[in-house]
């Protein structure tokens, strides 16, 4: 346990500012208590997950785009899919210089949920 704990202070020391964007506009029109942040799904940990709607969404960063970060994006979406969550996944990129259309499909598929 203290080394998963470990794990997610790191990985919130690391927090792009793509991910502090896209938490508060999800804040803004979701709610506090509706964005959960680092949230543990069994072996992952995901950037922010929608409990009500099961939703998780995810700022990628280079990393995803690699074979390796591909392969592992893919396993994880599989094993959220069994477990009934939905993964959106956006390129910082895209969350930086699209922030309203990014809100706007996750408040889409809130809302459809």
């Amino acid at each position: 346990m203290r080394n998963f704990q470990k794990g997610i202070r790191r990985r919130v020391k690391r927090e792009t500012s793509a991910e502090r964007l896209l938490e508060r506009e999800l804040r803004k029109v979701l709610g506090e208590g509706e964005v959960i942040k680092q949230s543990p799904i069994g072996p992952y940990i995901a950037d922010f997950y929608l409990p009500t709607p099961r939703i998780v969404v995810e700022a990628d960063g280079r990393q995803h785009y690699t074979e390796r970060g591909l392969k592992h994006d893919r396993e994880r979406g599989e094993y959220l899919e069994e477990l009934g969550i939905r993964t959106m996944r956006f390129s910082n990129r895209e969350i930086i210089e699209s922030t309203e259309e990014v809100i706007l499909k996750i408040v889409k598929a809130v809302e459809e949920s």
